[in-house]
Parts: C-alpha cells; sequence; structure tokens
C-alpha cells in the first residue's frame, strides 16, 4: 500500500477481495475511484511522483513502466525501458524516476507532467466540420 504525500489516497494492489490491480482509495472513505491494470497480479512496485496526483509503476513480468493520474483516472504513460525493472524510485523534489533495471544498470526518466507540460491541438474530426482539442503530454526520458 502507499499512501499519496497529502494522505487523502490510497494506493493498493494484489491485496483487494474484489480482483487483481492497482486500486486507487479515498483514504476518508475507503472507496474506489479508479483501477488500473485490472486483473493483472504481477505488480511489483508504485511510487508517487512529485506532484501528488501521479503513479508510477512496473511489474514482474515485463519491460514497462507505467505512469497513472489517480486523481483523474488516464493513463499517462507506458515507457518500454528495454528489460525487465528491478526497482523504481521517485524524486520527492523533481519529476524523476529511477528504474534498476535487471542487469545492473539504472535508467531514469525526467517525466513533465500535465500541469507542467502538455500540448493541445485543434483537429478535424471525421466528414463534419467539428472541431476538437486533443491534448498530448509528453513524457522526456533519459538513458
Amino acid at each position: 500500500c502507499l499512501f499519496s504525500p497529502n494522505g487523502q489516497v490510497v494506493v493498493t494492489w494484489n491485496t483487494l477481495n474484489d480482483g487483481y490491480g492497482l486500486h486507487v482509495l479515498k483514504a476518508g472513505t475507503g472507496r474506489k475511484s479508479h483501477v488500473f491494470l485490472e486483473n493483472q497480479y504481477d505488480i511489483a512496485d508504485c511510487k508517487f511522483l512529485n506532484d501528488g496526483e501521479s503513479v508510477v509503476c512496473h511489474r514482474f513480468n515485463d519491460s514497462n513502466v507505467w505512469m497513472f493520474n489517480v486523481a483523474s483516472g488516464p493513463v499517462l504513460a507506458v515507457i518500454d525501458v528495454g528489460e525487465r525493472p528491478t526497482c523504481i524510485g521517485s524524486s520527492p523534489n523533481e519529476s524523476l524516476i529511477a528504474v534498476g533495471l535487471r542487469y545492473s544498470n539504472v535508467k531514469l526518466i525526467r517525466a513533465q507532467l500535465p500541469r507542467q507540460s502538455s500540448v493541445c491541438v485543434r483537429r478535424k474530426r471525421g466528414k463534419s466540420k467539428n472541431l476538437i482539442w486533443q491534448c498530448f503530454v509528453y513524457i522526456k526520458t533519459r538513458s
């Protein structure tokens, strides 16, 4: 289990009776607000990033690092780090993620979180002339 920095959210994995996955709960009520990686039993570890709303996780059986926004619900990024992570850490001062890799390497990932940097573009939807906005969050990685 993991508390958010402000103590209002609890993130737990592989521990609830209602299924495997990453469960986001309101700390005051215990009410579930989101489920990520539903039915996945191999979540290894998760950490909050310095914004207090973003969580990074890794699983035992793949080479991805997953990033979620536990406040609003979207998957922010899935980053293939090239080999199976063994541990994950985050900086309390900036959006920096350290990923320990299976063969004694460490990969550092600098994430630009939605509040820090997002780009919105206008696009036309299909044959109609309606314009929609699509926002993209850019995650910068550094090996």
